[in-house]
């Protein structure tokens, strides 16, 4: 495998972690020697280029490379701690030793966080008992906007919550709606095409974005609960919050007061609690949360049907769906749905009379089969 720029910095960054005396330490390991032939591994570091060249000097041009299919070979084992032994010994017999001031700077940032971390679950907790005492607030039929970058996990959250695949594993490129029943309660789930992660929204194709904003008006129950898709197991960075708030705004301010953000994958984060990601990760994220009002889930995706985490995610939409009660944010939905309809005639009018012809227009189709699916597509 290739050895590229954004590599060098991604090991650089995690080892000047360590502190700057990690390197004279550090010997580098190369796995899978049986895939280079009949290349050396000096063929190989000088032909893979400044990368990978910075990185054996980094080290002391101390490297060593590995046979994986070859377990009788011990020489091979034994020729790797010989190497280390030196490295010790050019370190005069010492180990290193982990800046004790670093140490105690990263545990003090851990109890901050874990402090915070208790701080948001409890009042999670106790605004969802707070807005749920009533019992005649129970909301009968659901409907739900999955949004999120390519590749969050929309489509698995949604199966998830219906307990079935209902949606399929591909790229979704239109609106696709499924119907279930989950706990007694209806639910309707809308997936949406999703958008670059790390790109701007400029760089969304603008038949997606139209997509994206007409998943509200297929809401037969009043302004949906738009879901946030993204995934536990990878960074949040300020990039991807940039594009998620502003593919968020193509539905108005208001959107925000019905939005919950949905951590995907979330047993591949081992036994850390969600709070401690979500402060562990950084501002981007915090900054997310807070902003859909403190009002998060997460689920593992491995377990399918009417499981605990999905009741947990139904709480909390009627928690959010209850404390909006009374108030009608359809309206502002429906007009910035309209707006870009009226973009969208006034471009393909410009469009005609730049070709100097009145061609059959291209309408919104609505089908619904009998697996009860909804799509808006386009006669293309």
């Amino acid at each position: 495998m290739s050895f590229t720029a954004e590599e060098k910095m991604s090991v650089e960054e995690h080892m000047d972690l360590f502190g700057g005396r990690v390197w004279t330490h550090t010997v580098v390991l190369f796995t899978h020697g049986d895939c280079l032939g009949d290349v050396t591994v000096e063929e190989f570091i000088e032909g893979e280029g400044e990368a990978l060249q910075w990185l054996i000097e980094k080290c002391g041009n101390r490297y060593h490379v590995i046979n994986n299919e070859n377990w009788n070979d011990g020489s091979q084992v034994t020729n790797l701690l010989d190497k280390i032994e030196r490295t010790v010994a050019q370190n005069k017999g010492c180990c290193y030793e982990i800046d004790q001031k670093a140490v105690k700077e990263v545990k003090q940032k851990r109890k901050a966080a874990e402090k915070r971390a208790k701080a948001r679950a409890r009042y999670q907790m106790r605004r969802m008992k707070s807005t749920m005492k009533d019992t005649g607030n129970n909301v009968s039929e659901f409907s739900l906007v999955l949004l999120g970058y390519g590749e969050a996990g929309k489509s698995s959250a949604g199966n998830t919550i219906l307990g079935r695949p209902a949606f399929g594993s591909g790229r979704t490129y239109q609106c696709v709606q499924r119907h279930g029943e989950v706990g007694g309660q209806k639910v309707s789930i809308i997936d949406t095409p999703g958008w670059w992660k790390h790109l701007p929204i400029q760089q969304t194709p603008e038949l997606n974005k139209e997509q994206i904003t007409q998943s509200a008006s297929l809401s037969t129950s009043g302004p949906p609960a738009f879901i946030l898709v993204t995934r536990a197991d990878c960074s949040f960075k300020e990039q991807e919050r940039k594009a998620l708030e502003d593919h968020l705004n193509l539905f108005g301010s208001s959107v925000w007061d019905h939005s919950l953000v949905l951590f995907t994958f979330g047993d591949l984060i081992g036994g850390r609690a969600i709070e401690q990601h979500i402060e562990w990760e950084g501002e981007a994220l915090r900054w997310l949360v807070d902003r859909c009002g403190n009002r998060y889930h997460v689920f593992n995706n491995k377990a399918k049907g009417e499981s605990q985490q999905v009741r947990g995610l139904l709480e909390k939409i009627q928690e959010m769906t209850v404390a909006n009660k009374g108030r009608d944010d359809m309206d502002e939905l429906n007009k910035v749905t309209e707006s870009r309809k009226m973009e969208k005639d006034k471009a393909n009018t410009r469009m005609k009379r730049q070709r100097g012809t009145d061609g059959e227009e291209s309408d919104d189709v609505f089908v619904n089969s009998e697996e009860e699916e909804v799509l808006w597509a386009k006669k293309l």
